[in-house]
């Protein structure tokens, strides 16, 4: 018996089992599915449920850094400006690093500090990121490169910033002056910023959170990092509590029960 054939004498191609079925599909079937899965997730998408992530500064033992790694902190800061009742020596920062030897997301908080010293302690303690947190420009911050530069600064900064980010900043975090202080961030003024001002960077939010208060900011803002010191702490500076790093990472990850 001879063979069907197609154009130009070769055979047309079998079509058999579940191809057949499809073959048989109206194509504006398809379309009609892809459009309906397209606006679905244009109308339920939204950036403000992913999971904001938590920074625990102002570390200043090792014991601390342990705990709140496991508990499941993004980042631990340590904070390197000599004048601050937080600050640690090369010595004990390098326990904390010991510590943590594989973490990735140590943070080296310098204020105003000579580029040459927050590249030599970068290197000699791996950091991961550098915390700005002075009066230095957006000029500075990209000297440091290839160091990842998080910049702390005030609501009314955001737009300069915004405007001039150097290739290296990693994200801004928008704190209260000194930062540390445990005095509640403006969060009105906070809001503004952000209103007026469309980030190109991830935003970190520090200023007064402790665990009864930062699931609230959270909800209102979805930042990226909720950045805490005093708030985790029972009353000595720099002496964490476990119990508070726990509750506040459950809060700020919308893990409570």
């Amino acid at each position: 018996m001879q063979k069907r054939s197609g154009e130009h004498g070769r055979p047309k191609p079998r079509v058999s089992g579940i191809n057949s079925r499809l073959a048989r599909v109206p194509f504006r079937y398809y379309l009609s599915v892809f459009t309906c899965v397209h606006l679905w997730f244009h109308l339920t998408y939204n950036p403000r449920m992913a999971k904001t992530a938590v920074k625990i500064c102002g570390v200043t033992q090792p014991e601390d850094a342990r705990v709140a790694v496991e508990a499941g902190a993004a980042y631990i800061g340590v904070n390197l400006h000599s004048t601050s009742k937080r600050c640690v020596t090369r010595e004990v920062a390098q326990t904390i690093r010991d510590a943590i030897p594989e973490f990735g997301g140590l943070v080296g908080l310098f204020v105003d500090a000579p580029a040459d010293l927050i590249r030599s302690l970068a290197k000699s303690l791996r950091l991961n990121f550098i915390q700005l947190h002075g009066g230095e420009t957006p000029e500075f911050a990209k000297s440091l490169a290839p160091l990842s530069v998080v910049k702390a600064i005030q609501p009314g900064e955001l737009a300069t910033w915004t405007a001039n980010a150097p290739p290296n900043l990693h994200a801004l975090l928008l704190d209260t002056p000194g930062g540390g202080t445990g005095i509640a961030n403006d969060w009105d003024a906070v809001d503004r910023a952000l209103r007026e001002t469309k980030p190109t960077v991830p935003i970190w939010l520090a200023g007064g959170l402790k665990p009864d208060n930062v699931g609230g900011i959270v909800e209102r803002f979805a930042p990226a990092v909720a950045d805490v010191s005093s708030g985790v702490e029972d009353g000595t500076p720099g002496v964490k509590s476990a119990d508070r790093i726990r509750a506040f990472i459950a809060n700020a990850s919308g893990l409570t029960s």
